[in-house]
């Protein structure tokens, strides 16, 4: 008998339409951190957080695509 090979999913929700990406497509998930705010920027820009010494944006994809803002937990 053959196994059949299974995915695993990072299931996620952006402007009320739900999406999944497959976990081989993430790098790496990490509790919320403080995020350091922009002077100027977009909207959906939330700010920046130090990942392991690299300046990542955090980005707000509701904003982005032109839904409310929610908050972080």
């Amino acid at each position: 008998m053959r196994q059949q090979a299974t995915a695993e999913y990072l299931e996620f929700e952006v402007a009320g339409q739900h999406g999944a990406i497959p976990t081989t497509a993430v790098i790496q998930v990490f509790r919320a951190v403080a995020i350091s705010p922009l002077s100027a920027g977009p909207a959906f820009i939330r700010g920046l957080i130090d990942v392991h010494g690299v300046v990542v944006a955090v980005l707000d994809l509701n904003r982005r695509f032109g839904a409310p803002g929610r908050a972080l937990s």
